[in-house]
């Protein structure tokens, strides 16, 4: 933000550059920092100088933060220390007055563990070094005014806690202790304010100060705590918390999540444990994800370095798998499937055997991971049976996949219950003459033109049940107006293939079993004008037999078929024999 005050320095832009000078022994003795105890909490002021207490969150006329920060404005130059001990960073460089809005400027920022991160803005230089261990009694820069809105005139630090690691999340700044002569003062309470957005803005000064009262030592936080225990659930992992020392008043846990597409870890989460909790879980993580897991432990001198990272992925339950093919004999069936698309996994089959109109109970078998099949040995001949399958691992079962239904091989002849095509009274379902049909539906469309496609519906009309997956069909085409072709296909995208071939003045019939759309429809293409009839002579429902969408494979022409494959050889030579490949 701008902040108008009256001063006697002039703006000159911030250099940026890391400025040198020979620290005294007391801020020697007191900016030695600790690698195994790097944290402490931040305390302390920033400032020795005496500085105006400018706009914390609310207490300015405005224009105002109207978030948790806090402006100290004093003079260019002016050292700044950090506020505790922690790993110091860079945040940006960028000297200099704004011309359109003001910006951080040059500025840097310490992470201080679990007790969050500090920000100090507009400096004018920075004399600290990225990644170095700071405390208290480290300078880390001076006060300058870049990135401020022209004219620049004045010099303030802009002073901000946030939570973990430069997080987003601004924390309300509690009291910030001063050395003053042999004593600890504690800002700004000792102003009579309670809290800084109770200070009256510019009328009040911080005093000057000094390192004589900072420890001696910042090696008094906990040591760094044994790694975590993690026993990782469906989206969720529950930390093991390791035993904690004498004098532990605070504990934190921090989750953080792989990213694979840079290669890093992010996403912090954290949450507290109480003085009597061995255990802290996490809900609501993404399923198979890697994540991290560290404690830290607090005591009054403040927060331990980080135990060293433990990584583990979250649970997650195996997806259904898909039906992909199925074969009988006389006493075996033999069941195939596609794995869920999540994860390898163990599997459960089960089969049941029809029983009248009902079902037996089903029986189950384990399959290992490697196998995508199963055989049911042992079965009655001509008997109906249901199968499924589905995944397992140590989190959990995945959902049963999609009952299938199949027969085995008949001995003599099948029972009705073991029948894959169930024959029905011949009835025409669509005639696009002036003719009738069963029920008076899709008739009399005129001749079908060339190019059109006609849906008609099979399912629940004339006894054709709504369960049922496929029809007997006797497709005629007559009346054709040039040489032709028509499919009979389950609707959606019309396939390669034809179901019968006509020329003009001919009468074309063919049987065709064709599957039937999801809504229990067929449709009928024609390449040139024609009259089609349509007679439903039986259907399927539940059966071994597998209606597919009619699919080319194989033309002796220059025509493309499904694959590429089987096509373009020329006519077939009287007396000659083709071998196509369909399996597999």
């Amino acid at each position: 933000m701008k902040l108008r005050h009256l001063v006697l320095t002039l703006a000159i832009a911030a250099s940026g550059v890391v400025a040198s000078g020979a620290p005294d022994e007391a801020v020697a003795a007191s900016s030695t920092a600790d690698p195994d105890h790097p944290f402490s909490d931040p305390v302390w002021l920033p400032l020795r100088e005496p500085a105006r207490i400018s706009c914390a969150t609310t207490n300015c006329p405005g224009p105002y933060h109207g978030y948790d920060a806090l402006d100290l404005v004093g003079d260019r130059g002016d050292p700044i220390y950090a506020a505790g001990a922690g790993v110091f960073h860079i945040g940006g460089i960028s000297p200099g007055c704004s011309t359109t809005a003001a910006s951080r400027g040059t500025w840097v920022w310490i992470d201080h563990g679990p007790a969050g991160s500090t920000r100090y803005h507009h400096l004018d230089t920075i004399t600290a070094t990225e990644g170095q261990l700071v405390t208290p009694g480290t300078q880390i820069g001076t006060m300058g005014n870049s990135g401020d809105l022209v004219p620049c005139e004045v010099n303030y630090l802009h002073f901000e806690v946030r939570d973990s690691e430069n997080d987003v999340i601004k924390r309300p700044i509690s009291t910030l202790r001063a050395c003053v002569g042999s004593s600890t003062v504690d800002l700004p309470q000792s102003l009579g304010y309670p809290t800084w957005d109770d200070v009256e803005a510019q009328a009040h000064y911080t005093p000057t100060s000094d390192n004589s009262c900072l420890p001696n030592s910042w090696s008094d936080t906990p040591d760094r705590p044994p790694s975590v225990s993690i026993d990782p659930g469906v989206g969720s992992m529950e930390i093991g918390i390791p035993s904690r020392p004498a004098g532990v008043d605070d504990v934190r846990v921090r989750l953080q999540l792989f990213h694979p597409s840079v290669g890093e870890y992010g996403t912090i989460t954290e949450q507290p444990a109480a003085t009597s909790q061995s255990t802290v879980e996490f809900d609501d993580l993404l399923e198979n994800r890697e994540y991290r897991a560290m404690v830290s432990f607090h005591n009054s001198a403040g927060w331990s370095a980080w135990s060293t990272p433990v990584a583990d992925r979250t649970g997650f339950l195996p997806h259904t798998p898909s039906f992909r093919e199925s074969d009988s004999s006389h006493t075996t069936v033999g069941y195939k499937w596609y794995r869920g698309t999540n994860s390898d996994a163990d599997y459960t089959v089960a089969i049941r055997r029809a029983s009248g109109t009902s079902w037996g109970a089903w029986s189950y078998t384990d399959v290992p991971s490697t196998d995508l099949h199963y055989r049911f040995r042992g079965l009655e001949p001509g008997t109906k049976y249901q199968v499924t399958v589905r995944a397992r691992n140590e989190f959990g079962v995945s959902d049963w996949a999609a009952y299938h239904t199949i027969s085995t091989l008949c001995s003599g002849p099948c029972p009705e219950s073991a029948r894959i095509i169930t024959s029905m009274r011949p009835a025409r379902f669509a005639d696009s003459r002036n003719e009738p049909t069963i029920d008076g539906t899709h008739r009399n469309t005129g001749r079908r033109a060339g190019g059109s496609v006609w849906e008609i519906a099979v399912a629940a009309r004339a006894g054709v049940p709504s369960s049922a997956t496929a029809a007997v069909v006797n497709l005629t085409v007559l009346n054709g107006s040039s040489a032709g072709y028509a499919t009979v296909y389950p609707c959606g995208s019309r396939p390669n293939a034809s179901s019968v071939n006509y020329v003009p003045g001919s009468i074309e019939p063919n049987e065709v079993i064709a599957k039937l759309s999801p809504t229990g429809s067929i449709c009928v293409f024609t390449l040139t004008a024609a009259d089609v009839v349509v007679d439903v002579v039986g259907y399927i429902t539940d059966s071994p037999y597998q209606p597919l969408t009619p699919t080319r494979f194989a033309d002796s022409r220059d025509e493309p078929t499904f694959d590429g494959q089987a096509r373009a050889r020329g006519p077939i030579a009287s007396g000659s024999m083709w071998e196509i490949q369909i399996a597999g």
